[in-house]
C-alpha cells in the first residue's frame, strides 16, 4: 500500500479521514499492469449532451462495481465537482458505459448507467476510483 498522503494538490478526493490525490496511482492489491479496470474512452460533445465515459475490464473475471466511482472536475474547476457511484457488473474483456442522462437516444441505448453529472466542456479531469472501508484507490485518470 502507498505511503500516507502528506501534501494535497489541486484535485484531492477524500473519504472518512483518508484522502488521496488523483495524481497518485495507487492500485488495488494484486492489480498490476492491465490487471485493473481502466478508462478506455472519453466522449465529449460540446454542442449536445452526448458525453460519456467507457470503462474496460481487462481481466478474466466478472467485476462487481459496488465500490467503484467516477470522480472529477468539469470545465477546469480546481475542486471535485462530481462523484458518481457505479452500479452493475462488467463481464471479462467487456466495457461499461456511463453516459449523460440527456444524451442522444443512440448513446443512451449503449449506456449501462446514466448520470446528469457528466457534462464535459473540454477542460475536465475524470478519475476512476475504488473506495472500500477507509481506503480510496485511484485506478485511472484522464483529462487535465
Amino acid at each position: 500500500m502507498a505511503a500516507p498522503l502528506t501534501t494535497y494538490g489541486p484535485l484531492t478526493f477524500g473519504r472518512v479521514n483518508t484522502s488521496i490525490a488523483i495524481d497518485s496511482l495507487s492500485l488495488i492489491k494484486n492489480a498490476g499492469a492491465c490487471g485493473a479496470l481502466f478508462i478506455s474512452e472519453y466522449i465529449q460533445d460540446t454542442v449536445h449532451n452526448d458525453d460519456a465515459i467507457e470503462i474496460y475490464n481487462p481481466t478474466s473475471g466478472m467485476i462487481n462495481l459496488n465500490h467503484y466511482y467516477l470522480m472529477g472536475t468539469i470545465n477546469g474547476s480546481s475542486a471535485a465537482t462530481f462523484m458518481i457511484q457505479l452500479n452493475g457488473k462488467i463481464a471479462p474483456y467487456k466495457t461499461f458505459v456511463v453516459a449523460n442522462s440527456n444524451a442522444d437516444t443512440a448513446l443512451i441505448h449503449k449506456a449501462n448507467q446514466l448520470s446528469g453529472s457528466l457534462n464535459f466542456k473540454g477542460i475536465d479531469l475524470v478519475g476512476l476510483a475504488y473506495i472500500y472501508l477507509n481506503g480510496v484507490y485511484v485506478l485511472d485518470k484522464i483529462g487535465i
